[in-house]
């Protein structure tokens, strides 16, 4: 649950959200259109106010947090009708690369209590910008989340140790009994 593009705003034609919705809503509340920051020149590109910038990345993960409180809203108010249903939560850290947060506005602190007070179960997913750490790096990434909870409990993670069909993060292969001794 979270915006698309391991680029974030250096690439505009993945960066999302951006549709007419998303930017009347900025506008309203900044004052300018988010399609400025790509405008050469312009007193908001990103290239010449940084800052500009700055408010619509933090919109953007605002925004995030927003869809996906709603969301949890959603699911737990059905889950009191059927409460035998587990839920997990996968979302993608930015406690071990911070750059996650501008790039798909991802935001742990600002979700993490919120879907544990619902006793929901928090999954970590690494970004593929980690992945070439090889398989040392869950280690770093539970002593991080350790952190920011005292309901390990409802922590999860994602391994992800199986072959990739791309070859941009190898990693180094481990057996399943070698990543819990």
């Amino acid at each position: 649950m979270y915006f698309e593009s391991l680029e974030g705003y250096a690439n505009p034609s993945r960066f999302t959200p951006f549709n007419a919705r998303v930017r009347a809503e900025f506008k309203a509340q900044r004052g300018f259109d988010p399609q400025e920051l790509y405008a050469p020149g312009g007193a908001n590109s990103y290239a010449r106010n940084p800052a500009a910038l700055r408010k619509f990345l933090d919109y953007r993960a605002a925004l995030a947090a927003r869809l996906q409180e709603g969301w949890l809203q959603r699911l737990c108010a059905l889950r009191q009708s059927q409460p035998y249903l587990d839920l997990v939560l996968t979302h993608i850290d930015d406690r071990f690369d911070p750059s996650m947060r501008d790039k798909l506005g991802a935001d742990v602190p600002r979700l993490l209590e919120s879907a544990q007070r619902r006793g929901v179960t928090f999954l970590v997913e690494d970004p593929a910008t980690v992945w070439h750490l090889g398989p040392e790096r869950y280690a770093e990434i539970a002593r991080r989340y350790a952190q920011l909870t005292k309901r390990a409990d409802l922590l999860a993670i994602d391994l992800n140790i199986v072959e990739r069909y791309q070859d941009v993060y190898p990693v180094k292969q481990q057996t399943g009994t070698e990543l819990f001794q």
